[in-house]
């Protein structure tokens, strides 16, 4: 299995730059929907600082919150997570996943920690999503789907809550990766019992919050976190949800930013799928799914994910783009990513990206700070 550690910056590495220390300081007292993130986005994120500090932001609850911060010593608070193997990821840093920048209310930033790089496992995930209070059928059908897409080398994205969240973490837990965004800070576990499942996905793959470190869960970041499990993802599937679910407002989250959603149906007398129903029936954009086949034939790569399961086997070179093809020829030993640029005749950025792209499908990995090609193995 290729490393996917390999990224740009090892987290615990990231620069301990003025932008990184003053997202994250503000981290502690704006939410995304307040007029400071909507400044910080807009402006420069020491300047908005500044101004907070000094009283001159216009926004009333800078001043209520500023008790958040007093006493935080940001520069010790970030190095005792790098230790962890934890960091502070940035829009500006080049492990950020971009496709969070579809967001109307994009992060400041986000809390991390893990020992694989976000932005490759988000490259290529489903969200699962569903009940807390899930029946045994859900829990089953969460576990399957999701081992069945890990063993795909697709990353599981969820929310680490009871029921469906929890089942489809541990079930990519059996044969791959996946990414838990929290609604608390990522060392203040939510719900307090799933600690262990919560260190198990830090070590095989990766915990994510905005809210920082030692906060704990509120009624209302749950609404915020759910944007992000939309955002990371190329679609959501939601596996059994009441009427008045949380997983629907993921659903929404994510066709309002051009995700594909997905449903699966369940009993018709069952409650717990009265939710998924209604966007079957209501949404013609939701696409009814059973298994983790069907998910594939949707967000898989032209359906070539899919296609390899239900018949021949496909050559998942088919699944990259020209550029990463390109630079998976040329990347014929141990290699720089400025070597290949030299020999491809790729610019620097284009091929970072594209070892990115490759190393997402597992056909390349990173030797400290060179890069080797992995022969694409015929999928059947």
């Amino acid at each position: 299995m290729v490393d996917m550690r390999a990224d740009f910056t090892v987290l615990s590495e990231l620069p301990l730059t003025a932008d990184r220390q003053a997202r994250a300081l503000l981290s502690y007292i704006c939410e995304p929907s307040s007029g400071i993130a909507r400044s910080v986005r807009a402006d420069n994120a020491e300047q908005v600082l500044t101004a907070v500090r000094s009283g001159e932001h216009g926004e009333s609850a800078a001043a209520t919150a500023q008790h958040r911060w007093q006493g935080v010593d940001i520069a010790s608070v970030l190095g005792e997570l790098a230790q962890r193997g934890g960091g502070f990821l940035t829009p500006s840093d080049p492990g950020w996943p971009s496709q969070l920048n579809d967001l109307q209310e994009v992060p400041l930033g986000l809390w991390v920690r893990g020992s694989h790089p976000l932005r490759l496992l988000a490259a290529q995930s489903v969200s699962i999503v569903g009940a807390r209070a899930s029946t045994n059928y859900g829990q089953r059908q969460a576990l399957t789907m999701s081992a069945q897409l890990a063993e795909r080398g697709f990353s599981v994205v969820s929310g680490g809550a009871y029921g469906i969240d929890a089942a489809a973490h541990r079930g990519a837990l059996t044969a791959g990766m996946t990414v838990c965004v929290l609604a608390s800070g990522i060392d203040t576990p939510y719900p307090s019992s799933h600690a262990s499942l919560f260190d198990e996905i830090a070590t095989a793959g990766v915990l994510v919050s905005e809210v920082p470190p030692h906060e704990p869960a509120r009624r209302f970041r749950f609404l915020s976190r759910n944007r992000i499990i939309a955002a990371l993802s190329r679609g959501t599937v939601v596996i059994e949800a009441s009427l008045r679910s949380g997983s629907l407002g993921t659903a929404r989250r994510a066709r309002d930013i051009g995700r594909t959603v997905m449903a699966m149906p369940g009993p018709v007398t069952s409650d717990a799928s009265s939710g998924c129903h209604e966007l079957l029936r209501h949404d013609p954009d939701t696409v009814l799914v059973t298994c983790a086949a069907d998910v594939l034939e949707v967000v898989g790569a032209l359906g070539v994910d899919a296609v390899g399961w239900r018949s021949g086997p496909v050559n998942p070179l088919d699944s990259v783009g020209d550029d990463a093809r390109r630079v998976h020829d040329y990347l014929t030993g141990p290699m720089t990513p400025a070597q290949v640029s030299v020999v491809c005749g790729l610019p620097h950025s284009t091929v970072m990206t594209a070892l990115v792209e490759l190393a997402a499908h597992r056909l390349a990995q990173r030797q400290d700070a060179r890069w080797m090609r992995v022969a694409p193995a015929q999928i059947s």
